[in-house]
């Protein structure tokens, strides 16, 4: 994918506020020109679901960028980092994202997301299981 051409859904604004899901991930910020590898990308619409990509920065972190433009002309910005991309798949992505990315996945991301999804259904943590059972269902229901 030509990350050149796909990240002009972008514009050029610079991330200014960088959040990270991993301590001790860098939340500096990053351009277009920062991308190594563009691994999940879904074009979206003026006030509709938001152009969405999970990326790989030539310094190693990953990034989630999310680009909405409402009716209004307001634009709204998300840039979040972390060490993998399986990290910000599970807390940066929202399920709606995910549901976006998913036919994109490749056979060993879709086998790594199930064997981590049936460790979670054996957690004793309620809040782990809950998740795994609706993402478990989402898959399913595709």
């Amino acid at each position: 994918m030509d990350w050149r051409a796909a990240f002009e859904a972008f514009r050029p604004h610079r991330p200014t506020h960088v959040e990270s899901v991993d301590e001790g991930v860098s939340t500096a910020p990053f351009r277009r020109q920062d991308v190594a590898e563009i691994a999940y990308l879904a074009a979206g619409e003026g006030d509709g679901p938001p152009w969405i990509a999970v990326v790989r920065l030539t310094d190693g972190r990953w990034a989630y960028v999310s680009y909405t433009v409402q009716i209004t002309g307001d634009i709204y910005h998300t840039f979040v980092v972390g060490a993998s991309k399986e990290r910000l798949w599970r807390w940066a992505l929202t399920d709606e994202d995910r549901d976006r990315f998913t036919p994109q996945m490749t056979r060993d991301d879709r086998e790594r997301e199930l064997v981590d999804l049936d460790q979670m259904l054996e957690s004793t943590d309620p809040e782990a299981r809950a998740w795994a059972e609706a993402r478990m269902r989402r898959l399913w229901n595709e």
